[in-house]
């Protein structure tokens, strides 16, 4: 199975998101600052906790537990030197309190080395490539 996700863009920090789905359409605003819309930050730490829950059920279920009581937190810090912003850290919490601390720790490891965001986000992804719109159709 292969699928493809894309989101459209402009105007940066200061702009507009949206899936070409349509299944989400945002403002786009500047970490820090309380306005309307989100951060990539935030889309990033939204786009952990959905895939590592679900990926986190399937190996729960797996393991003949529920776990779809199960919350999931993650913060994602972006911090700037010198102009250049840099993600720093990011850390994704399990609130499972009626499941065994064992078994969440090992669901944990599983979820973690399987879960696509998680792998992307500790590994990097296999290929990526950015591409000049106007060049590609000259």
């Amino acid at each position: 199975m292969k699928h493809v996700s894309e989101a459209v863009g402009s105007g940066g920090r200061l702009g507009r998101v949206r899936s070409t789905s349509g299944s989400y359409d945002h403002e786009v605003r500047i970490p820090g600052v309380k306005a309307d819309g989100v951060t990539p930050e935030e889309m990033i730490a939204g786009a952990w906790v959905a895939c590592f829950g679900m990926t986190f059920i399937d190996a729960a279920r797996a393991a003949d537990t529920d776990a779809t009581e199960v919350e999931y937190s993650a913060q994602v810090t972006i911090e700037a030197a010198n102009g250049i912003y840099t993600i720093t850290e990011a850390t994704l919490t399990i609130d499972a309190p009626e499941l065994d601390p064992g078994l969440v720790d090992e669901l944990a490891v599983r979820t973690h080395q399987v879960c696509p965001v998680s792998k992307v986000l500790t590994e990097g992804v296999a290929k990526v490539e950015i591409v000049n719109a106007a060049a590609k159709s000259a």
